[in-house]
């Protein structure tokens, strides 16, 4: 890695530490009912057989929950070794995201004649984009599951876009062990193995090399085996109860007109007032998801995207990632909906938008002030966030995260329980 990229790295690092564990623990301060039952399940998991999938709490495949059970292991069983997971996983993710747009950018822009400013300035300064907006740093200040997710795609991204770029077996490998991974996350990751498969099935058929999709089915097939046995035999609660698709009693102009006004509100929710998702754990009660300078730099680029670069391969790759992050939530019944925990993971194609739209500025302001532009519309980005953040979310957070006794009600066997509270 060049010594600038180490540079830029660090620098993100220190500032993804500061914005996720800045008085971490404490806005929230209480827990959320759904927390609760977060570490009841991951309790149930001690000194029990290996399991892929749980029925507790609705049903839950349990890769994270491990996760949290190691958490309590090293910590005891309080609000800290809970919510610890989320924001470690929160943490590292914009560090990821810097290498997925590098790795999306050098292929996209040649650097030397059209670019204004470093592709490793601008891979830094949408990671401190994502990183800063509210949306995604308010879930990695809790114990939800959508960091995890969206680490994990993130990596497999990496992998995607770098097999494009090599061609080695060992890239669509990688693609595959962390789709694979997602798989067993939470439940909108079941579709994302779909991204990097197509691609790499359709390099592989340009190219008439096969070794690199059979590296990637085989690595994926493995491990998502012991979670595809488990839902032969017995099926998803959870996608069951949340998709009407299920639902025998409804008709299909119902599930039709459900679709539209699933599609119509996933897009609302960007952009306007009172249309926003009314979770108070997710949002601000129907606030819009994303600030003004996020909406105009995402629709402008989505624009460009559609327009310009629709037959570039790494276009197309951000255009299916959208579509894929947003499918979860056309299928969930619509007073559900809108819903930014399940759409977490468009933030990754929106913050490459906002990418697509800064290139085009600064490649039209010129090397003269493109840097000072960049820097001015982040940096107001992330002050309108994080203020939205500390002034207004804590009097939501108030009434949204209401058990106050925190972990003490968890039933555990008596010395399991001496162990994990020491």
């Amino acid at each position: 890695m060049p010594k600038k990229s180490i540079l830029w790295v660090i620098l993100l690092s220190l500032i993804s530490g500061c914005v996720v564990f800045y008085r971490f623990n404490q806005i929230p301060a209480s827990l959320t009912f759904d927390e609760i039952e977060f570490a009841r399940l991951a309790v149930s998991l001690y000194n029990e057989p290996y399991s892929v999938y749980s029925t507790y709490a609705t049903g839950h495949t349990t890769l994270y929950y491990y996760g949290l059970l190691t958490s309590f292991l090293a910590f005891g069983l309080n609000s800290f070794a809970l919510r610890l997971p989320s924001a470690i996983f929160g943490f590292i993710a914009p560090i990821i995201f810097f290498f997925v747009i590098k790795e999306a950018f050098e292929k996209l822009f040649s650097e030397k004649k059209t670019f204004s400013i470093s592709i490793d300035s601008m891979s830094f300064f949408l990671a401190i984009l994502l990183l800063t907006h509210r949306w995604y740093f308010s879930f990695a200040r809790f114990s939800f599951e959508a960091t995890f997710l969206f680490m994990l795609e993130l990596f497999s991204l990496y992998f995607l876009l770098r097999f494009l770029k090599t061609k080695m077996t060992q890239d669509a490998i990688g693609a595959g062990l962390f789709a694979g991974l997602t798989y067993n996350s939470y439940l909108p990751g079941r579709i994302y193995f779909i991204l990097p498969l197509l691609f790499i099935a359709l390099w592989s058929y340009k190219k008439s090399n096969w070794k690199p999709l059979a590296g990637f089915l085989i690595t994926l097939l493995l491990i998502t085996a012991p979670l595809n046995l488990h839902l032969l035999k017995s099926h998803d609660i959870r996608f069951q109860q949340q998709s009407f698709m299920h639902n025998p009693e409804l008709s299909l102009g119902t599930k039709v007109s459900y679709i539209i006004t699933n599609a119509i509100s996933s897009q609302a929710m960007f952009f306007y007032p009172g249309k926003g998702d009314s979770h108070g754990i997710h949002n601000y009660p129907y606030r819009h998801a994303l600030n003004p300078i996020v909406n105009i730099l995402f629709w402008s680029g989505l624009l460009l995207a559609i327009t310009k670069y629709r037959r570039n391969t790494y276009m197309q790759i951000f255009l299916l990632y959208y579509a894929l992050s947003i499918l979860p939530t056309i299928f969930t019944y619509p007073w559900e909906n809108p819903n930014m925990l399940r759409m977490y993971t468009a933030l990754a194609p929106i913050i490459f938008m906002c990418g697509l739209s800064l290139h085009t500025l600064a490649t039209r302001i010129g090397k003269k002030h493109a840097l000072a532009v960049v820097i001015v519309l982040v940096g107001l980005s992330a002050i309108y966030e994080i203020r939205s953040y500390y002034v207004f979310m804590p009097r939501v957070y108030e009434q949204s995260f209401e058990t106050k006794d925190q972990l003490n009600g968890i039933e555990i066997p008596y010395w399991e329980k001496l162990y994990l509270n020491q």
